[in-house]
């Protein structure tokens, strides 16, 4: 048998990571709303009440940064 099969512990933090899982969607501030209604209607977003919008100035990287 699988881990995740056998283990309730190991399921359990499964469901966790599933349920704490984020997607980040990044565009320039002057865009921000526009790509935010967008992502929504692309990716079929639920929010109940959540903030689309994240604004977090002075976080400027790029993706080779994080290699």
């Amino acid at each position: 048998r699988r881990l995740g099969e056998q283990s309730t512990l190991v399921s359990a933090l499964r469901a966790v990571q599933r349920d704490q899982w984020r997607l980040g969607v990044y565009a320039p501030e002057e865009t921000a709303r526009r790509v935010g209604t967008a992502a929504i209607r692309v990716l079929g977003i639920d929010l109940e009440d959540t903030l689309v919008r994240d604004a977090r100035p002075g976080i400027h990287a790029t993706l080779d940064e994080f290699n």
